[in-house]
């Protein structure tokens, strides 16, 4: 998927993609070993994102089910990173993580 401006486009595998953070003008996509901050806005970046997988949490946060480690109605754990879960938004992202989870294969430990 391509991010940021037309004139300088910044190609990401969104099954890398942890998370975004919306941050004024840019969007801060999280891709575990490091974070890449393009020009953009959290809305355009979910428009180009599977609506299955990724979910807006907060007003300036968007994850990645398959990377989220547990979800409450106030914080979502991804890796080393607690994201706030706004009121807002709880019952949508719980609901979507459920149904995400319950559906995920198992892997061996």
């Amino acid at each position: 998927v391509a991010f940021g401006s037309d004139a300088n486009p910044v190609l990401i595998d969104p099954a890398g993609i942890r998370c975004i953070a919306a941050q004024g003008n840019y969007i801060e996509i999280d891709l575990g070993d490091r974070r890449r901050q393009v020009i953009g806005t959290l809305a355009s970046a979910a428009g180009k994102l599977p609506a299955d997988l990724f979910v807006r949490i907060h007003r300036s946060w968007l994850v990645n089910l398959d990377h989220v480690e547990r979800l409450s109605r106030t914080a979502a754990r991804i890796g080393d990173r607690d994201v706030p879960v706004g009121e807002r938004y709880a019952e949508q992202a719980l609901s979507a993580w459920r149904q995400r989870t319950s559906a995920a294969p198992v892997r061996p430990a």
